[in-house]
């Protein structure tokens, strides 16, 4: 059996003071600590830029949630607006990341000063202020309580469904200017579609005689 008698060597360690010791471990802890710290702190960059990145990632994946050309002035571009195939795509307009609602529908109804015209076929006759054509009412004024005299002497007798006031347009009264007349007046025998144009003399009212006329309600 060999033997090894090569000289062996002793390691003697020299015996440290407690305050060496003490010393070694604290600048120890500092390392673990500063180890510590850097951990940290590597771990939340690398989080912030996985965030980053799967911001952009969903962004790339969904291309409608990014607004494309955004108009230097912050109000969206109203000019030069076209559309492509019939697919609704305006040029010049940004996309938005939601989609416009339709606008709500009501069912429409006439404002209070709407004026509504109606055209209708009827009778029109003639009559001046004398006894011949009025009888006992010849006396100048109108049903209306206006004398025949309101309005240049240029208004109209019509049935009751007519108010005081409502305008009617009549083809060729008055003869130089059509133009709308004030219904003002009533009469015994002006009932349906019938109308009586009012003239100052008996020789104007036979002259206009009897006509069929296409006249326009105002009302």
């Amino acid at each position: 059996m060999l033997c090894d008698k090569r000289p062996r060597r002793i390691y003697r360690l020299s015996p440290l003071t407690l305050g060496e010791a003490t010393e070694k471990a604290r600048h120890m802890r500092r390392q673990r600590d500063a180890m510590i710290v850097g951990l940290i702190l590597a771990g939340i960059a690398v989080a912030l830029l996985a965030a980053k990145a799967y911001g952009r990632g969903s962004e790339i994946r969904n291309p409608k949630s990014v607004i494309r050309n955004p108009p230097s002035s912050g109000r969206p571009k109203h000019t030069n607006l076209a559309t492509q195939g019939g697919g609704g795509v305006e040029q010049g307009s940004p996309s938005y990341p939601w989609s416009p609602r339709p606008a709500a529908r009501f069912p429409s109804r006439p404002a209070a000063n709407v004026v509504i015209a109606t055209v209708r076929r009827m009778t029109v006759t003639a009559y001046c202020p004398c006894e011949i054509c009025c009888g006992k009412y010849a006396d100048g004024i109108t049903a209306s309580g206006l004398p025949v005299t309101a309005n240049g002497g240029r208004f109209v007798a019509a049935p009751k469904e007519y108010p005081f006031g409502a305008l009617i347009t009549i083809p060729g009264y008055p003869a130089k200017s059509p133009a709308p007349v004030p219904v003002l007046d009533r009469g015994g025998a002006i009932t349906g579609d019938r109308l009586d144009v009012y003239f100052p003399t008996h020789a104007e009212a036979l002259a206009w005689g009897v006509r069929q006329l296409d006249v326009t309600v105002v009302e």
